[in-house]
């Protein structure tokens, strides 16, 4: 009936700080640098996202939370981006003035119907990508949002991924995302996906003949991971399957002289 949450630094034994919580924790996080703990509670009541100065576990803000699934933050911690069951993606902005966090704002997802899951965002903050779970007259889909951060507008919707987008990453600036699908039962839609942020179509895709759970892209988004199971998530079945992508795209230089209009100056 309650989580006890520890924070170590690394080689040593004895906990930084230990703090106990009324509930059963469903999601763990915290950003690059450290400075920040998301904890997510969900059931029994107790339907909170905490985020904790991890320096020493002050609590900093409490926010409402209905997921299972992790939320994401951005590497200052000034941004965090959660979802819920209910199809409502949020985004949170640190606030200097109240020293908590407030609602950016929040954007609903293809109705009540569906589940926000995958939930990622570039360490710069720029950029936040949702993953969604449809439910369907005849079973599953799911859809990829992206979204600039000052913005509930997407920028574009991927559809059609089959089922759950469950994991979402992003590289530094939010130029690569990638998203990591259950796929649809039939193996007829790829699980993995690699998007410019500037172009709804893919750019590299897998089919894993089963379902992809998690995915995790490099910083500077050229080396991406992601595994799952060897049979689609809905079926019984054993085994996994685990891909290393590499995704630099490579590219080219731009040289020679530009002249400035109306002038001579180079």
């Amino acid at each position: 009936d309650s989580t006890i949450l520890y924070c170590f630094n690394v080689n040593q034994e004895t906990p930084v700080w230990r703090k106990a919580f009324a509930g059963s924790f469903s999601a763990l996080v915290i950003n690059r640098p450290g400075t920040h703990v998301l904890l997510g509670e969900y059931g029994g009541g107790v339907n909170t996202l905490f985020a904790l100065n991890a320096t020493n576990g002050a609590l900093i803000s409490e926010i409402p939370y209905a997921c299972q699934y992790p939320p994401a933050i951005s590497d200052d911690g000034k941004f965090i981006v959660s979802g819920d069951f209910s199809g409502h993606a949020y985004l949170y902005e640190y606030n200097e003035t109240s020293a908590t966090y407030v609602e950016r704002w929040n954007y609903t997802v293809n109705g009540s119907s569906s589940w926000v899951c995958g939930m990622g965002i570039s360490a710069d903050g720029s950029t936040i990508a949702i993953g969604t779970m449809i439910f369907t007259s005849t079973g599953y889909d799911g859809d990829l949002y992206v979204f600039n951060n000052y913005s509930p507008t997407p920028l574009w919707i991927y559809s059609g991924m089959g089922d759950m987008v469950q994991s979402v990453d992003l590289s530094a600036d939010g130029s690569i995302i990638a998203a990591a699908s259950w796929g649809d039962l039939e193996d007829v839609v790829p699980d993995l996906y690699l998007f410019r942020k500037q172009s709804s179509t893919p750019y590299y895709t897998v089919n894993s003949g089963g379902s992809l759970f998690c995915v995790d892209l490099s910083s500077d988004g050229k080396l991406c991971v992601a595994g799952g199971k060897a049979v689609h998530a809905r079926e019984l079945g054993m085994g996994g399957n685990f891909y290393n992508v590499n995704s630099d795209l490579g590219g080219g230089t731009l040289s020679g002289n530009v002249l400035r209009s109306g002038s001579s100056q180079l």
